[in-house]
């Protein structure tokens, strides 16, 4: 297992339910500590594939594909909060994938309840939040274009949760494309335009992506009109 920066799980099951998340390997190369998750990440893929037929007519999204199945364990009682994110590539990397439509299935295997929060893709009330206790053992079938989800189990007991997701196919038209993008988390994107103006107020260029500090000009520097 490893840890991902703060504003990453954001756009996860958050800080306390994926406090450290670890890749499923290849089926064509497994690891033998892995065979329990494999069991789960075979029937989760299972479903999905039985849901793609149908997937389109009450989503309207034509499923294409599939992530590697990821396990996510909360924290426990001597975890330290997840560091703050510091690489532009892996900013990169998730932005692009929290943008995709997707349709998210979860197995929760506990062994404690946690405290589910679903929250809107772009709610800012409080009131529009959905709460419940999630027991071990509960599926989960969650549109990522609609909807985030967290979990809070007990930081005394960590819990395990594992998760495919079957990404949806990608519209190629310039409007098309922009529409068919789904809101990253406001952590990542708050750190990414703070990184940005950080570029272009102090013209940082060192261990930056070239596509960022263009991106950071376009952003930040505004062209002033001349008299001539």
């Amino acid at each position: 297992f490893e840890r991902l920066p703060r504003e990453i799980v954001s756009g996860l099951f958050g800080e306390f339910g994926s406090a450290w998340t670890r890749e499923l390997s290849s089926p064509e190369d497994p690891r033998p500590e892995e065979e329990a998750l494999r069991v789960i990440e075979s029937c989760l893929v299972e479903l999905g594939e039985e849901l793609a037929g149908c997937c389109e007519a009450f989503s309207g999204m034509r499923l294409q594909g599939r992530l590697a199945a990821m396990a996510h364990l909360s924290r426990g009682v001597e975890d330290q909060p997840n560091q703050s994110l510091n690489d532009p590539e892996t900013a990169n990397h998730y932005l692009a994938l929290f943008m995709r439509k997707k349709l998210k299935l979860v197995y929760f295997l506990g062994p404690s309840p946690a405290t589910m929060t679903v929250a809107p893709i772009e709610s800012h009330q409080n009131e529009e939040l959905f709460r419940t206790l999630l027991p071990p053992g509960a599926l989960l079938v969650l549109r990522g274009d609609v909807c985030r989800c967290y979990l809070e189990p007990q930081i005394s007991e960590p819990s395990l949760a594992v998760e495919v997701n079957f990404l949806a196919e990608q519209k190629h038209g310039p409007l098309e494309s922009a529409l068919d993008r789904v809101m990253p988390p406001p952590e990542l994107q708050h750190w990414i335009l703070e990184r940005l103006k950080t570029i272009a107020d102090n013209d940082v260029q060192e261990d930056v992506p070239e596509e960022w500090i263009k991106l950071a000009r376009q952003t930040f520097h505004r062209s002033r009109p001349v008299r001539i």
